[in-house]
């Protein structure tokens, strides 16, 4: 009678909607991935909990709508019991349980046996014997929590318990008894204790501290979303409410791989974690932005027709495959395409020969897209593999630089090349040798993704306005370094600058120009050069002849004090004469290898 009154209360028509009263009341184990993020709601989300409990026990509002939970059923022995793995929901989830245990912890000073039945009820599974409490958090958190049913558990309450007794949790040895769990459980038990200051009479004490924990557990309802498969939890995380850090595919792998160790032994499972997954991940030259983005390209290796969102499923359904796949085996797998992909990612690697490490860096400089990565980091893995093979690797890159090169300067983004080069390895080696050649002859071969014949690339290198393409950088500095001069390091204080201004206030400068001619001229190849970010800045707006005093003898870059050094003007016909040598450089640069 009472749940059909409540469900009058109801905020959605979802039959997954359900108050915390129902949801620690299921004979259930919620449990957090050993490795997932710890708590980190503050006295500041504390306050607001408060308040919401304070307008429930008031009559001010029925019902406290706490979002959504996602949750994925994990898989155990019949002896365990029924886990729930929480993927979503760890902070109210938990917040919830401490005000169950501060409950639990005031009451059992003035009656045991409601406490004890609040106990068994709510914070234990007594039919499991082996680490029970219903909420197991993470391993971070787990020395907190064993405090708490610590402080809780004295004598004589302890000596009512009998089969509800609490199960320790395992947890690292340098795990800390202090942090937000136990903080947040002590101020609700000042809250509580609250409630009851000034009552005199011990049964009114009893019956406030029960009614409303049995109101607040009613009145706060959420929905649970029990995925089928855990790499669904991040689709539907990203389309719930705002969160200030959203679920990663890295975490899916991180708590996968780890759950595949021993359950059962926190102290194995904690070690693998540092012997193994925590080197794995510090092994990102990008840090977390390479860990994150590592896994899609990694899993089209295994499965060319995976997606983005997909890519953890495939992974997984990989290990499964292999029953005895063991998470050692699972992280030696993923740590295969570690240094190609680094390499790859960054242009900077010194995992690899010298040509073939420069292949990589001037591949990089073309923009290589992540739909080119899959192929790219197989053509380095065979490297690894066959000294032999570095020669035609070379080949390749410099083939697959060639394509990204004319296409920019032709107009077309590195996008759109997923559908190229997702099966591109396993398109060739079904039916031959990995070779540049037959790269070429495959890419060539694509409608839809045409490569730009020579006549193209130079009407575009004479005419288009490099100078606003995002390519330019790469291509001064493949000139600077062909001309074999100091060569500076590029980094990001190296800044293109154009020797007829972009804006120019005093035309006086430049006395041969009208804004038809400037706008023909401003752009092109040939009237870029790399500057240092100090000297651009002095120099950006001067004439030609003050930016050749200022900078023929003072830049580090080759190409740019050529330029000066071959130039007492800087009219329409200067630029076009530099422009047409530039761009007979970059055809001859950027051929194909049959060409």
């Amino acid at each position: 009678m009472y749940s059909n009154f409540e469900n009058k209360k109801n905020l959605t028509d979802n039959n997954h909607e359900e108050n915390f009263q129902d949801l620690f009341t299921k004979n259930l184990i919620y449990e957090l991935p050993l490795f997932q993020r710890d708590y980190k709601w503050d006295n500041k989300q504390l306050k607001g909990v408060i308040n919401d409990f304070q307008e429930i026990i008031d009559d001010l509002k029925e019902v406290h709508f706490f979002g959504a939970i996602i949750v994925h059923e994990s898989d155990t022995k019949i002896t365990e019991g029924k886990k729930l793995e929480i993927l979503d929901g760890q902070q109210r989830i938990t917040t919830i349980y401490l005000f169950i245990l501060a409950c639990v912890y005031v009451l059992r000073n003035l009656d045991m046996n409601k406490a004890k039945k609040l106990f068994e009820l709510y914070l234990v599974n007594i039919h499991k014997d082996f680490e029970n409490p219903t909420l197991v958090p993470n391993i971070n958190d787990r020395a907190q929590l064993n405090w708490i049913f610590q402080n809780i558990i004295t004598k004589p309450f302890d000596e009512t318990l009998d089969k509800a007794k609490y199960l320790k949790l395992a947890c690292d040895n340098n795990s800390k008894e202090t942090g937000n769990l136990r903080t947040n459980y002590s101020r609700f038990k000042k809250f509580i204790e609250e409630m009851i200051e000034g009552v005199e009479n011990k049964s009114d004490k009893i019956d406030i501290i029960d009614n409303n924990l049995g109101k607040i557990l009613r009145a706060c309802r959420v929905v649970s979303i029990k995925i089928q498969q855990r790499h669904h939890g991040p689709l539907i995380f990203d389309n719930l409410n705002a969160k200030p850090v959203k679920m990663t595919i890295s975490e899916l792998v991180k708590n996968a791989i780890c759950s595949k160790v021993n359950d059962n032994d926190i102290s194995s499972t904690k070690k693998f974690f540092e012997t193994h997954w925590v080197p794995f991940e510090k092994g990102f030259t990008q840090g977390i932005k390479g860990l994150e983005n590592y896994f899609f390209p990694y899993a089209l290796i295994n499965n060319p027709n995976t997606t983005k969102e997909d890519a953890y499923r495939s992974m997984s359904d990989e290990w499964s495959k292999e029953k005895n796949k063991g998470a050692n085996k699972i992280i030696e797998g993923l740590s295969e395409y570690q240094p190609s992909y680094n390499a790859l990612t960054t242009g900077k690697s010194s995992y690899y020969r010298s040509d073939l490490n420069n292949a990589i860096y001037s591949l990089n400089g073309a923009r290589l897209p992540n739909t080119t990565l899959p192929f790219c980091m197989q053509v380095l893995k065979k490297a690894e593999k066959n000294e032999r093979f570095i020669s035609e690797a070379i080949k390749i890159f410099s083939t697959i630089e060639t394509f990204l090169v004319r296409r920019q300067v032709c107009g077309d983004e590195p996008t759109g090349l997923h559908a190229v080069y997702k099966s591109l390895w396993n398109k060739l080696s079904d039916n031959g040798e990995i070779t540049a050649i037959r790269v070429y002859q495959h890419i060539s071969n694509l409608p839809s993704q045409p490569c730009i014949d020579d006549d193209e690339f130079l009407d575009n290198l004479l005419k288009a306005p490099i100078g606003k393409k995002k390519i330019k950088r790469f291509l001064i500095e493949a000139y600077d370094m062909s001309l074999k001069g100091e060569s500076p390091v590029w980094d990001k204080k190296t800044q293109v600058e154009h020797i007829l201004p972009q804006n120019i206030s005093d035309w006086n400068n430049f006395p041969n120009y009208n804004d038809e001619i400037h706008a023909e001229c401003v752009h092109l190849f040939g009237n870029i050069v790399p500057l240092s970010g100090e000297f651009n800045n002095t120099v950006s707006n001067k004439s030609f002849l003050e930016k050749k005093k200022a900078l023929m003898k003072n830049t580090m870059y080759k190409s740019t004090r050529e330029l000066f050094e071959q130039n007492y003007s800087w009219d329409p016909v200067d630029i076009k004469r530099r422009n047409e040598k530039l761009a007979r450089w970059a055809l001859k640069r950027w051929q194909y290898l049959e060409k």
